[in-house]
């Protein structure tokens, strides 16, 4: 399934943005912010608490799916983030990421919105940006597993009922060259299995969706249709803002009608 924020109400804490058929919303965060080093220290209530009152405000306005929150790690040397530093992760302390993470997820699901956590396998320890380069989490499983595997596996234990995946590359789990939303190795077995090349699976049985595949290391190496195919194959849900959702609706069907033959 395909879907673009002209027809499908979103929302990424980190910089609210919510679209609709008719007219488009920006919105300052909601509330208090749910994302950044410094939640956890507000005197508006608890994460969670901040979190849910968060998701009503966002249904007030027709929002029903919050792409949040982000669960990578910060890295401990101080290094670039491209993540980071919009003040978009909970720090560099995993067990801490992974409790505010838990918290988020509870508090936005428990307010009625979907939390979608992000961006998988991690992008937070990378210092260049995904939506203009393929980047490249260049750590072995045991660190991965020492870090964004345990926020990562909070989120999912808290129930999480969306993960979006990253236009990035993991080598450690998956040595072909393909970004991990279009990687069958990272989406079957590392975040929908037990894991893959000694990084530790998430189990995790909900829904998946791209981020958006009109960033460059999608849209600048793929077609239209052969990306949402590839996407799927691998085992998305649903499709982040393809460059024409009509065409990577024609391919899918000719794809599908193909198969039936």
């Amino acid at each position: 399934m395909t879907t673009s924020v002209q027809n499908r109400p979103e929302v990424d804490a980190a910089g609210v943005a919510a679209t609709s058929p008719s007219s488009t919303l920006v919105l300052q965060t909601p509330t208090t912010a749910t994302d950044g080093p410094s939640v956890g220290s507000t005197s508006s209530g608890t994460p969670s608490q901040v979190a849910a009152a968060a998701a009503h405000e966002e249904l007030a306005v027709g929002v029903t799916v919050d792409v949040a929150p982000v669960f990578g790690v910060l890295p401990s040397d101080g290094g670039p983030s491209a993540i980071g530093q919009y003040g978009r992760s909970y720090g560099a302390d995993p067990q801490r990421v992974a409790r505010l993470v838990a918290a988020a997820v509870t508090g936005y699901q428990s307010g009625g919105v979907v939390a979608s956590m992000k961006h998988f396998s991690g992008l937070t320890r990378i210092g260049a940006d995904s939506h203009v380069t393929l980047p490249t989490l260049p750590v072995s499983c045991a660190d991965w597993n020492a870090h964004e595997a345990i926020p990562a596996e909070a989120g999912v234990d808290a129930g999480a009922l969306m993960v979006m995946t990253a236009h990035m590359l993991f080598p450690a789990a998956d040595d072909v060259k393909a970004p991990a939303s279009i990687s069958p190795r990272i989406i079957q077995k590392l975040l929908h299995g037990d894991g893959v090349a000694g990084c530790n699976g998430m189990n995790f049985g909900a829904v998946t969706v791209t981020d958006s595949m009109q960033m460059e290391p999608i849209a600048g190496h793929y077609s239209v249709g052969s990306a949402a195919v590839a996407a799927l194959n691998a085992g998305e849900d649903l499709l982040l803002m393809p460059t024409s959702p009509t065409k990577a609706h024609r391919k899918l069907a000719r794809e599908a009608a193909a198969a039936l033959d």
